[in-house]
């Protein structure tokens, strides 16, 4: 049976309960045993008194009851009357009639049972057998009163109940110090616990010093909070740490930036966030193995650690891409200072297993709150700005400025605009006819984008689809580029077929690194390569640079699928005409030079620009790469290449961009329209 308030008491009043309970009823039993058990004895006693007294008188009486002597009885039955306990004593004859009574014989009991005894009524009866010589003389009938063994037993009680009160409270003053020490921890790991669960922290432990039970208790209870803690500091590491170096990853970067850019604000400090990117990794792995690259990132780590304050963090964001957040700045001056410092660690040398494995560092350098306060644009800054140290020759670190941010803020806008404008179905692929210049025949195409604006205006897209940074954004051009491509290719006339030999597509790095590229394109790449079409990808020759990190696996798909390379270059003074041949370049692209000077002699302007147009023909042709001149506007400049022997052209001498239905019925017709010398 349950007791529902009993069960609400705290456990330190349950627990003395229990033991006062316990306790009391084992006193009680006890108690209750030794009063029948000193009752009984008294019984016994007053009996075997009073049959000795029996036996006595009726001895002396035997001798009155043979003489019917009544005077000599009534001075035996007076004697038994000085016991104060005798209420009636009763003398019978032989025959049973009465003989003789004290004081009277008006109680006195008739048919009496001989030698029995006998407690009825508050009282204790004797029947005792008077005998002379073997012979039956009479009887004696004596009644006792019990009062004397009820008052002892009414002052043992007494005594009893007080002994059993003073023991109730002697056990409730042990009872209360034993449930201290008893509950005492049970009541500390309550607590403990709760604030546990209040403070989610698994770092609290109950501090109690005994090797019993109970301190076996309160270690296994610390133990597992122990476990616990444990096990959320390697859950929290896996998910804020990275597993090769320790270094925050970028979630932790992230919340922490979350944490510290409102408190900046508020501070009135500066603070700098540095991207940085290992120049030279890629060639460790390729050269000396993936294990070096490792050792490599876990130098640099220890390196970044050891050169900043207590305050400031580094985090590694994946690849060879590390971050470092400066907090309370109070100067450029100061965080160029550290840039320069982590430059310069990173760059002393790092050995591997003997071997040099060098790296340097690319930094990009972001403010808070001066470029931002949001953690993303603040990354998004940092990142073009570690463009800008990679393109300003490496080895050196360079600040986001205004204009940064303003083009960041600008590339998000184009990345909105290029999406809306592919879910709406708006772009449409355009193609710039390429001629061989030899014979002025078409033989491939430039893919364009353009958006119809009226019957005759278009808009050209290309520079914002190369421009888009979003990976949402980057899926979606180059799932709109092949499947226009692929539907348009379902219509090309067999006699097009024949003439066609390649179609060039411009595309960013940006589509090249993108994860799906290759299992996005090389469909249809194998389509065209069934059909003897080359598909050229082009790409801006300032990205070359960045294929490295793709060099392996890109070559080999590039020549299984019959796909070739093209860069498109601004001219012979920008290029970076090494870099051509470790990429197997099959093209070099580029616009017509058109070079304006302060002379006044025109003739020798045009002398010097025919001079470097055909300078850079003939070292692509020295390379073997064939050369594309894009922006044929006239007839001299078509006359031109021609005569330098420039392998391909196109442009507005030559034709003007059109759809790709009429572009491949052009293709499909015995002469192509537009295409002639002069014309």
């Amino acid at each position: 049976m349950r007791i529902p308030v009993f069960r609400n008491f705290p456990i330190k009043y349950k627990l003395i309960l229990v033991i006062m309970f316990t306790s009391l009823l084992g006193l009680v039993l006890s108690s209750a045993a030794m009063v029948a058990y000193d009752w009984h004895e008294a019984q016994q006693a007053l009996i075997k008194e009073q049959q000795v007294l029996a036996q006595v008188i009726g001895q002396r009486s035997s001798a009155a009851l043979a003489f019917r002597d009544k005077r000599g009885a009534q001075e035996n039955l007076d004697a038994l009357s000085q016991q104060k306990s005798i209420v009636l004593a009763c003398l019978y004859d032989s025959k049973g009639q009465m003989f003789l009574a004290s004081p009277t014989s008006e109680n006195c009991p008739i048919g009496l049972e001989i030698n029995k005894q006998q407690f009825s009524n508050g009282y204790l009866h004797i029947y005792h057998q008077i005998e002379l010589n073997k012979r039956l003389m009479g009887s004696l009938y004596i009644r006792t009163s019990l009062d004397s063994l009820d008052q002892k037993l009414q002052r043992f009680l007494l005594v009893t109940f007080g002994i059993m009160g003073l023991v109730v409270l002697l056990i409730f003053f042990i009872t209360s110090r034993v449930q201290r020490v008893i509950s005492a921890p049970i009541h500390l790991l309550g607590a403990i616990a709760h604030k546990v669960s209040e403070d989610k922290d698994y770092a609290h432990r109950a501090q109690y010093e005994s090797e019993d039970e109970l301190g076996m208790l309160v270690n296994s209870f610390n133990h597992m909070m122990q476990t616990i803690e444990e096990a959320q500091a390697e859950l929290k590491n896996l998910a804020f740490k990275d597993a090769l170096t320790g270094l925050p990853n970028r979630r932790l970067l992230m919340l922490h930036m979350q944490t510290l850019l409102p408190q900046v604000a508020r501070s009135g400090k500066s603070a700098a966030l540095f991207l940085i990117d290992l120049d030279g990794f890629k060639a460790v792995n390729d050269t000396l193995g993936h294990e070096a690259g490792d050792w490599v990132l876990i130098q640099v780590s220890e390196r970044l650690q050891s050169c900043l304050r207590a305050g400031d963090l580094t985090a590694r964001l994946g690849g060879d891409e590390f971050t470092v957040l400066l907090t309370g700045c109070d100067s450029i001056s100061s965080i160029r200072t550290v840039a320069e410092k982590v430059c310069h660690m990173i760059d002393e040398p790092i050995y591997f297993q003997g071997q040099l494995a060098k790296v340097s560092a690319s930094i990009g350098i972001s403010m808070a709150p001066s470029d931002t306060l949001d953690p993303q644009e603040l990354m998004k800054l940092a990142d073009a700005a570690m463009y800008g140290a990679k393109h300003a020759g490496k080895n050196g670190f360079v600040f986001a400025n205004s204009s940064m941010q303003q083009q960041a803020l600008e590339d998000r806008l184009v990345d909105e605009q290029v999406l809306m404008a592919i879910e709406q179905d708006r772009l449409h692929l355009y193609v710039d006819p390429q001629c061989r210049l030899e014979n002025k025949t078409i033989v491939g195409g430039d893919i364009h984008c353009y958006e119809r604006l009226g019957s005759q205006d278009l808009m050209n897209w290309d520079e914002k689809l190369l421009a888009c940074e979003s990976k949402e954004v980057i899926t979606a051009i180059n799932q709109f580029l092949v499947e226009s491509l692929q539907q348009a290719w379902m219509d090309v006339p067999d006699e097009a077929l024949n003439k066609l030999e390649s179609l060039t597509l411009r595309i960013s790095f940006k589509q090249f690194n993108h994860p799906q590229f290759m299992e996005t394109f090389i469909p249809f790449a194998r389509q065209l390569s069934l059909q003897n079409v080359r598909l050229i990808l082009a790409i801006d020759e300032k990205d070359l640079q960045s294929l490295r990190n793709l060099k392996g696996n890109f070559q080999l798909l590039l020549s299984e699928y019959n796909m070739s390379l093209a860069v498109d270059v601004m001219g012979l003074g920008t290029s970076f005409i090494s870099r051509w041949l470790d990429f197997s370049v099959a093209q070099v692209r580029f616009k017509c030079l058109q070079r304006e000077a302060r002379v006044q002699d025109k003739k020798m302007l045009s002398q010097a620009n025919e001079y470097l147009n055909q300078v850079l023909v003939e070292l692509c042709q020295y390379l073997l790469c064939d050369t594309v001149v894009m922006n044929l506007l006239d007839a001299d400049q078509l006359e031109l290449f021609t005569r330098i022997n420039c392998n391909y052209g196109q442009g507005l001498a030559l034709s003007e961009v059109m759809p790709i239905p009429r572009f491949f019925k052009m293709l499909s017709e015995e002469v192509p329209i537009g295409i002639a010398s002069g014309q």
